[in-house]
């Protein structure tokens, strides 16, 4: 779950990789974009585009090969998007997560000066007292 007070958010957890992403490389990763065999790092930029495209509310009628990202090893960033959006306001985070998980949150601010951060909290399951 994301929650937000100062706009949309989008938010995207996946698997960490595997032989699946392989296959997915050329239909979401922009030329040279990231390794197309290293699928951990397809992952990362999958889930940080799926996060971009649920905060903008346009779900894949924008081209994932068209979202540029930050490589995998670096922080998370939207270095360009297409189309009338501007990449200045959609700050994009990577949510820490078991190995086995990678994900991402953006998102939308009204002005490129707003100052904002990501934080991740941990929830047990709630447990309800049941009547004997």
């Amino acid at each position: 779950m994301a929650v937000s007070r100062v706009g949309p958010v989008g938010i995207d957890i996946d698997l960490a990789g595997g032989p699946a992403y392989a296959g997915l490389a050329p239909v979401i990763l922009g030329p040279g974009e990231v390794d197309p065999h290293d699928v951990r790092a397809i992952a990362r930029s999958w889930v940080r585009k799926e996060a971009i495209v649920k905060a903008l509310g346009v779900g894949l009628s924008l081209d994932p090969r068209d979202i540029e990202v930050s490589s995998a090893q670096m922080e998370a960033q939207v270095l360009s998007l297409p189309r009338d959006y501007d990449p200045a306001m959609v700050r994009l985070f990577d949510i820490e997560l078991p190995a086995d998980l990678v994900g991402a949150a953006a998102l939308l601010v009204p002005s490129a000066d707003v100052e904002v951060s990501c934080r991740a909290a941990s929830a047990a399951p709630a447990r309800a007292a049941m009547p004997d």
